[in-house]
């Protein structure tokens, strides 16, 4: 009796979860369909689609995943703790973590940065391994981490004891060739650059939080206080100050960049899969999807019916 309640249970959470997931899923194919992929030079500023090579992360920075020391341009590591018994182990996570550092793609029209915060990854390079300690390579003073063999013993000749631990890890490497579903948009070449008045201001909003400083610069009578003419010649200073950083402003470079949608109407997805191999995964899942709905909805109504 105890059973069949539970499974009833089961089957009234899992058909709204299930419904939920199916309509993420058909909005993500539709997108990613109605999507066409750009070339980076020629990218419309929004949503779009890029395929390029992974060539570096964007400040020459050297990415070490830190389970395995694999070099990377992304990774993600989970560490969970069994427990329960060996044949129910009740996974439980006990530390997790996500790079946050931004890479290069490139194709044959330019490159752009890609910041994977709050992406959606789907990646072919994983592994999953057991352990019988925290971490599958031991902290060392400072801070490194040094190989331990125990991840290499056979599985099948483990014990609970051996296997309490468990230890995941994804990557993105370069020279990977992904593709990418996100905002894009073009910073600097003399774009959304403020007009004089408005750098101006800020010029003198900083000036006048030193004011110290302001009036040994200004003060020429030093009596302690910046007189009204003085005031004239600040804010021909001020002017001058801000021409000069509008130039500046107009000779940096252009940089392309693409990340997660901030009004959040678009998914944000990061694949190593091409774009027909992502939709048949997404088309899979929702198979399955409609499968669990089907399933809950029979059950369900056989128990109302009995």
């Amino acid at each position: 009796m105890f059973g069949n309640y539970y499974l009833i249970f089961l089957a009234a959470i899992s058909l709204p979860i299930s419904i939920w997931y199916l309509f993420v899923l058909i909005k993500k194919i539709r997108i990613i369909e109605d999507t066409p992929t750009s070339k980076i030079k020629s990218a419309a500023q929004g949503y779009v689609e890029l395929k390029g090579s992974v060539s570096e992360t964007s400040d020459g920075f050297k990415l070490i995943s830190p389970l395995t020391e694999n070099p990377c341009v992304w990774y993600q590591y989970k560490i969970e703790q069994s427990q329960g018994s060996y044949l129910s182990p009740n996974w439980q996570t006990i530390e997790k973590g996500t790079s946050a550092q931004k890479f290069i793609i490139s194709d044959d029209s330019g490159s752009c940065i890609i910041d994977p915060r709050d992406a959606e990854i789907i990646t072919d390079h994983s592994r999953l391994w057991h352990g019988s300690t925290l971490y599958p390579m031991t902290k060392t003073a400072n801070s490194q981490f040094k190989p331990n063999n125990s991840f290499l013993i056979n599985a099948s000749l483990r014990s609970h004891q051996q296997t309490r631990y468990r230890y995941s890890e994804k990557f993105i490497y370069a020279h990977d060739v992904i593709h990418v579903f996100g905002y894009f948009h073009t910073e600097g070449g003399g774009r959304n650059i403020p007009s004089i008045s408005k750098i101006t201001s800020q010029v003198l909003k900083e000036w006048r939080e030193n004011p110290d400083k302001l009036k040994e610069k200004f003060d020429e009578n030093k009596d302690g206080k910046i007189d009204m003419w003085e005031w004239d010649k600040v804010r021909k200073a001020a002017i001058n100050n801000a021409e000069q950083k509008r130039k500046k402003l107009f000779n940096t470079p252009i940089i392309h960049i693409l990340s997660k949608d901030k009004l959040n109407k678009h998914p944000f997805i990061i694949s190593t899969h091409s774009q027909k191999e992502l939709l048949s995964k997404l088309r899979f899942y929702s198979f399955i999807s409609v499968t669990v709905i089907l399933c809950s909805c029979l059950y369900l109504w056989k128990y109302l019916i009995y």
